[in-house]
């Protein structure tokens, strides 16, 4: 019988570890995906609004027209609305872990079976605490990619109405 428990909690702890190592694969996926799209945004923004500004100095005021403005200003909110949500999934938050230090002091005196138990245990609600986090910046992450889908089709939009008002004034 204690053979069995030993077993069973044994199994228990490396089911527990084996999660716990995915939340932390996960998390560092998602935290690489969140900085990629985080830079790509930060770095098109510029790019996108120099190209108007040039654009239209180049134009004259003549060509600026409602449907050009309402175009470009709804592709970079959707940028800037990236962008912030970027920053605040990347922000570090609480990531959970086991206090060896503290465990060990708690169950020294344990035999082997309780403390595999208690150590599985204690690992499991870390993990699912852990998950929450991972979950919370993989749905940031989401957001991101909308925003931008919906800002490059505010700038595609703007960008062809301003061309649109270059060929009607040849």
């Amino acid at each position: 019988m204690k053979d069995e428990r030993i077993q069973k909690a044994k199994f228990f702890y490396k089911m527990s570890i084996h999660s716990y190592d995915s939340i932390l694969t996960f998390n560092s996926a998602i935290d690489s995906k969140i900085y990629n799209v985080l830079g790509l945004t930060v770095g098109l923004t510029p790019i996108l609004l120099g190209l108007l500004y040039f654009l239209m100095r180049e134009s004259g005021a003549l060509m600026f027209s409602l449907n050009i403005a309402i175009s470009l200003s709804f592709g970079t909110l959707m940028f800037m609305l990236a962008i912030i949500t970027g920053l605040q999934a990347y922000y570090p938050t609480d990531f959970e872990f086991l206090s060896l230090h503290e465990f060990v002091n708690r169950h020294h005196d344990e035999e082997l079976p309780p403390m595999v138990e208690t150590a599985a245990a204690t690992v499991g609600t870390t993990t699912e605490a852990n998950r929450d986090v991972v979950n919370r910046k993989a749905s940031a992450y989401r957001w991101m990619i909308q925003f931008i889908v919906l800002g490059g089709i505010g700038f595609s939009v703007g960008f062809m109405f301003l061309l649109a008002s270059f060929i009607s004034a040849l």
